[in-house]
């Protein structure tokens, strides 16, 4: 069974061309699907948004991954978010709140890194 834990890159605005190419690069490799932010005049947060990509999901040599354009205040960089693909909205706060609690060795003392939601998406945040 493939696992539901997903990488998830956020791209500033060149999602397409970064799934393009990670497919050119690697084996068994292929775009499955796009979605893309809606008309910009629905919600003030699509602003400058509007047909860019909102969810791409794509499979390197059979590793699933899902990425999206995340704007100028987002910018690419090393860091991931997983999405975590349960079905179960139980499960996935229970996995949630454990993943809270990590607190890293190298984390200085008297502060500790937790993870913060959004949706079903985990990334790190700072927290004291």
């Amino acid at each position: 069974m493939p696992s539901p834990i997903r990488p998830r890159p956020w791209f500033t605005d060149h999602a397409v061309e970064a799934m393009e190419f990670s497919c050119s690069v690697f084996p068994n490799s292929h775009i499955v699907s796009i979605d893309r932010y809606p008309d910009e005049s629905l919600n003030p947060h699509y602003a400058g948004m509007s047909g860019k990509v909102i969810k791409g999901i794509f499979e390197l040599d059979g590793n699933r991954f899902i990425c999206l354009d995340g704007g100028p205040a987002f910018t690419f960089n090393e860091a991931i978010t997983l999405t975590d693909e349960r079905g179960d909205q139980a499960e996935i706060d229970h996995y949630g709140r454990r993943y809270r609690l990590f607190t890293p060795a190298s984390s200085a003392a008297g502060s500790r890194t937790s993870m913060g939601s959004v949706g079903r998406s985990f990334r790190p945040t700072s927290a004291s």
